[in-house]
């Protein structure tokens, strides 16, 4: 019969070789930690700094049928500044598996306040790609995710009490910092 050092030897090296490669490994997180955090309504109306550069961008994001959109409800523009959402390959490895139950779609349209890191651009005027978005955001990690409702209507639709929790104001970021301090007293009472 074999010792258990004789099994375990090995398995330590295959996951000292894999380390480097695995995901959410320090290395890769590391470029996101320095990404600038950048308001929506400034980024729309200031794009040129930030064209084809990975940023944070603190939102509220709605999914249903072909919509994926980043918005925020104090400069939501039906016919300008929408930015359309797309998810890179390596969103989920670096993304904490509860946020993404949040953020996939199953037939369950959700508005929810985010926090995305990701690269920001403005395709070139006129592409017909883009269909109402004037810009993309393709998602590299989320960091937040808290639904603020079980819909995703446009935001002039949304009812008053869900209006203020999207907006890019301090309702906005009280709400983050209020997730933030809940998500730290439920893993301290664990």
């Amino acid at each position: 019969m074999k010792s258990i050092d004789s099994f375990l030897k090995p398995m330590v090296a295959v996951v000292v070789l894999l380390l480097p490669v695995l995901p959410g490994n320090a290395a890769a997180q590391e470029k996101f930690l320095d990404a600038p955090t950048v308001k929506l309504c400034e980024l729309i109306q200031n794009p040129s700094p930030y064209q084809d550069k990975i940023i944070r961008i603190k939102a509220t994001y709605r999914n249903q049928f072909e919509v994926s959109e980043l918005f925020c409800s104090d400069c939501w523009n039906r016919d300008k500044g929408r930015i359309w959402v797309s998810f890179d390959e390596s969103w989920e490895e670096n993304t904490s598996r509860r946020i993404r139950k949040v953020l996939v779609y199953k037939d369950d349209a959700k508005t929810v306040n985010v926090t995305f890191v990701g690269k920001f651009f403005d395709p070139s005027p006129g592409d017909p790609r883009t269909g109402p978005y004037q810009f993309k955001f393709t998602l590299y990690r989320a960091e937040v995710a808290k639904v603020v409702y079980e819909w995703a209507p446009a935001p002039p639709n949304l009812p008053d009490d869900v209006k203020t929790q999207t907006s890019c104001g301090d309702g906005l970021v009280s709400n983050f910092l209020n997730y933030h301090c809940e998500t730290q007293r439920e893993a301290t009472q664990r």
